[in-house]
């Protein structure tokens, strides 16, 4: 079992969310894992369905701009101005891509 699946686990159990079905919590952990990855499987090949090859970086930051002014979540934006030890949302977006 992972640290992560171990955490969900104890989540689950810590809120009482076996309850409504009688069902373990570990048992639950592993339903939820396997969601997670049958999503992930799933937006991959619908991305390949689609011939989708991702954002560049400016088609990212629109994004994450419009989920800002919609939502009302301050995601953080890559001004420049950012220190090693501060969260940043676009360090990881490839440069270039899809324009």
């Amino acid at each position: 079992m992972s640290d992560f699946e171990k955490e969900l686990s104890n989540l689950i159990n810590r809120y009482n969310q076996e309850n409504a079905s009688d069902t373990p919590d570990f048992i639950l952990a592993q339903y939820l894992l396997g969601c997670l990855e049958t999503f992930s499987e799933t937006t991959k090949a619908r991305d390949l369905w689609y011939g989708f090859k991702g954002l560049s970086r400016s088609q990212a930051e629109v994004i994450v701009v419009e989920q800002k002014k919609y939502s009302g979540i301050n995601y953080p934006i890559d001004d420049g101005s950012s220190t090693p030890n501060t969260p940043n949302a676009m360090k990881d977006l490839p440069k270039g891509g899809n324009s």
